[in-house]
Order: C-alpha cells, then structure tokens, then sequence
C-alpha cells in the first residue's frame, strides 16, 4: 500500500481487494503500508485502510509495513468482508502452492475451492517486523453488504449492495503484528452486531 523503501505519501492509503479483471486475485503477501518505507499518518487524511472483498487466495495480510524501518505512525484498518469473486469458477495457478518471495521468505496461498470465497491463510492488524505507533484494527465478517469502487468488463458502473458471504481465514487472526511491537490497544471484531 505505501512505498518501496523509501519516499514520502502525503495522502491516505486505501486497499481494495476486488475479483472484477481478467484473471483470479492471489496474493503471497498484503500490506497495507510500506516495504522497508516509514509512514505516517498525514493530518486530515484518514489511516491507512485494506478493505478485502473479493478474490481467490491470500498467503497473509498486515495492515502495517514490511521490515524494521517500516514503522507505521497512525491506525491501520483490515476489513474482510468477502462476496464471490467473478473469476471463483476458475482454477488457479498459484492457489494451493507454496511459493518463495523476492526476499527469499516463503509463503504458502491457501487452496481455492470453486466457485466459493477465497481463503485467508493468517491475519496481523499489525506490521511485519514493523512496529505500529497506532491502534491496529481488525473487521471480520462485520458487514452484510459491500460496494464495489471497480467495475467488471460488462458492468457500465461499479456493482453496488453486494451481499456478504462471509470471511475464510484458515489460520489465525492476531490484532497486532508478527515480531513486531504495536504501541496502541488492538482491536479485533469479529461477526455483525443483529
């Protein structure tokens, strides 16, 4: 979500996480901000947000950066409200498979049943030895609809009141980071209040 190793963003960052192109969404690894990059906050922009509707397979997802330097000043949000995404009838190549990253860390993608959700492996509001001078906040399942910002091929506009199938995670869901310290009070929500 945020830079590379260095640099400056002076606006908000907002993921979305949407199955409308041409060939299923997987990811080894989601961040919400920086690799190795340092940001904050600026003032009047909101924080730093992933908002994960549709896709096939996810190895993990952090709301905060990658690395010692990557320290996130402010509050980042993960919310994993999922809806079948377009290419679900689709076999994947790397859905299922174990796979080395450019640091040379490994990362195994969860595998990908048809025509269903996609699957999480592990959630951390937090950083990746990346430390959060912030609250980190996770959203689980919270919402009952979605709206989509990217429209499909066919679509003249982005889909809207989409319903919420859910979330798969099939690992575990922390509030703060993974080695890494988080200086404000995590908080994991879990399900919609009825």
């Amino acid at each position: 979500g945020g830079n590379n190793r260095r640099g400056t963003i002076n606006g908000s960052i907002t993921i979305n996480i949407e199955e409308t192109g041409c060939y299923p969404v997987t990811i080894g690894e989601l961040y919400g901000c920086g690799n190795q990059a340092a940001y904050t906050t600026p003032n009047g922009k909101t924080h730093p947000t992933i908002n994960i509707k549709s896709f096939t397979s996810i190895g993990r997802v952090f709301g905060g950066g990658l690395g010692a330097p990557a320290t996130v000043t402010g509050n980042p949000t993960i919310n994993i409200n999922e809806v079948v995404g377009d290419l679900a009838g689709e076999n994947s190549t790397y859905a299922g498979t174990t796979r080395t990253l450019p640091d040379g860390t490994t990362v195994t993608l969860p595998p990908h049943t048809l025509n269903k959700i996609g699957s999480i492996g592990t959630v951390f509001g937090g950083g990746n030895e990346a430390q959060v001078v912030g609250t980190p906040t996770v959203n689980v399942g919270t919402l009952s609809t979605i709206d989509y910002v990217t429209k499909a091929k066919n679509d003249s506009s982005p889909r809207t009141g989409i319903t919420v199938v859910g979330a798969d995670i099939i690992g575990n869901v922390f509030g703060g980071g993974n080695q890494a310290e988080v200086q404000g009070n995590p908080v994991v929500t879990i399900g919609r209040n009825q």
